[in-house]
């Protein structure tokens, strides 16, 4: 190889070095932006996530809070209920926006003659205000004006259609019997019922 030619051949040489090292500097800095895109991307991300988990954190707080409560509720001007609770948590920024009573309820359903048909006690329970719907859970036992009790783990009250209801296990003791069943509903006042799916009845002598 002649003197010309080694020149031309380094001359290439570095060409091809320099235009790597180009394309290599282009290619660093498309990483680069790259990476800052990505980042830019999460960092709004985990910041929108972090915001809602704010938001939902404060949505799920107590507006309101009180503690061994008495009290009389009222609706459209007619008092309905009558209840005594430990705790009483309101939550009114919620999407379905419900009261708590986490530490057990005394409840008593008024007829319109302001009169108790219905009295009942819970281990805990819930009022979803849009629904006007009563959750009584663990240890419920109710009491109709008949003297009949109601033993079970979960109950329903809706208002709206005026009826009680549960799709669990129930006792009911009566003068006469004592009847064990799956699921019941019954009217407002608990004096009428059904029982879904009776699995034994235990009749009760009288003494005198």
């Amino acid at each position: 190889m002649d003197g010309s030619e080694k020149q031309q051949h380094v001359d290439k040489t570095q060409m091809f070095f320099s235009s790597t090292k180009k394309r290599n500097n282009h290619i660093k800095d498309i990483t680069a932006i790259t990476i800052m895109v990505v980042m830019f991307f999460f960092i709004s991300c985990g910041g929108n996530q972090e915001f809602e988990q704010i938001k939902e954190s404060r949505d799920q707080q107590a507006l309101l809070t009180s503690d061994t409560v008495t009290t009389l509720i009222s609706d459209s001007g007619i008092t309905k209920y009558k209840v005594a609770a430990i705790r009483w948590e309101i939550y009114d920024k919620t999407e379905e926006p419900i009261w708590k009573f986490p530490n057990g309820l005394e409840f008593d359903k008024f007829n319109e003659n302001y009169e108790t048909d219905a009295h009942m006690q819970a281990d805990s329970a819930i009022y979803y205000e849009q629904k006007k719907l009563w959750e009584f859970r663990k240890n419920v036992h109710a009491q109709n004006k008949k003297n009949e009790h109601f033993t079970t783990d979960l109950l329903f009250y809706d208002d709206n259609k005026k009826e009680f209801y549960s799709d669990t296990e129930i006792t009911i003791k009566r003068e006469d019997k004592i009847i064990y069943g799956i699921g019941f509903t019954s009217n407002a006042d608990m004096t009428r019922y059904t029982i879904q799916k009776p699995t034994g009845i235990i009749p009760v002598e009288k003494t005198e």
